[in-house]
């Protein structure tokens, strides 16, 4: 008797098992379809069903505009889930590594960025020690070499705003990096150049960096030299540049003798 209600048990378990599933994979015209629909969220929920050998151009096409789009279902209004759809974009890219290379993705990834570190600024700590938002705005940065001038709209629409004008230098100098003389002729990057050169803060790279741009950055220079109250701009403008060849001559009489 007891080997039969043990029999009936298991039987009773068979019953029960989930059937084997009745398609091979979610298919793309479904996508395609929540696509039209503006209906994001879901979109995103199903596209790593599409079986992997169904993952043709069409495939990556609609999920790199269902991404996109899934990022604007946000509402970023509270500072302290402002980041939510950068956390969200970040393990998109790590599911669907396709993502990383897409335009229309990345592009609304750093729109949504330009929108969300302003409002996470206050609900982070903030000291000339350590700064985990500076550090994050960067790290930002750097993860993005494809959308244009992204370290430059950071550095002035983000950091300036809210940061001594040095904080901002890694940006500066990651935009130079990407895009060349073109940070030099940046007038409102100019108070980066001048106050990293008075905080003496990375002065081999700001040496470098202003060597670069000495035809726009002269004028700017020169007249904070000439200015009252400008001793310690002057001491440490004077050691950073002061043997620059293509500098020095412009320096002559502005330096104390060594």
């Amino acid at each position: 008797m007891k080997k039969l209600l043990s029999l009936a048990w298991v039987c009773a378990g068979c019953a029960t098992a989930p059937t084997a599933p009745t398609s091979a994979g979610y298919p793309v015209k479904e996508l395609k379809a929540l696509e039209q629909q503006g209906a994001y969220v879901e979109l995103v929920q199903h596209m790593g069903e599409v079986a992997p050998s169904e993952r043709d151009e069409e495939w990556k096409a609609v999920t790199e505009r269902g991404a996109a789009g899934y990022l604007d279902t946000f509402e970023l209004k509270d500072a302290n889930r402002a980041e939510e759809p950068l956390a969200a974009a970040d393990d998109l890219m790590k599911r669907y590594p396709h993502l990383k290379g897409s335009k229309p993705f990345l592009t609304k990834r750093a729109e949504v960025a330009l929108k969300a570190f302003p409002l996470t600024y206050s609900a982070s700590s903030h000291s000339r020690s350590g700064d985990a938002w500076i550090d994050r705005v960067i790290d930002f940065a750097r993860s993005d070499s494809s959308t244009p001038k992204l370290a430059e709209r950071l550095a002035k629409d983000v950091v300036l705003n809210r940061l001594i004008p040095v904080t901002a230098f890694p940006l500066v100098k990651l935009a130079s990096e990407r895009s060349g003389k073109e940070v030099c002729a940046d007038t409102a990057l100019h108070p980066v150049f001048i106050d990293t050169l008075e905080d003496g803060s990375w002065a081999a790279d700001v040496k470098a960096l202003v060597g670069t741009c000495w035809a726009e950055l002269k004028a700017p220079v020169l007249a904070k030299l000439a200015a009252p109250g400008s001793k310690a701009f002057m001491k440490k403008t004077c050691a950073t540049l002061g043997d620059a060849p293509a500098i020095a001559q412009d320096l002559k009489g502005k330096c104390p003798a060594p």
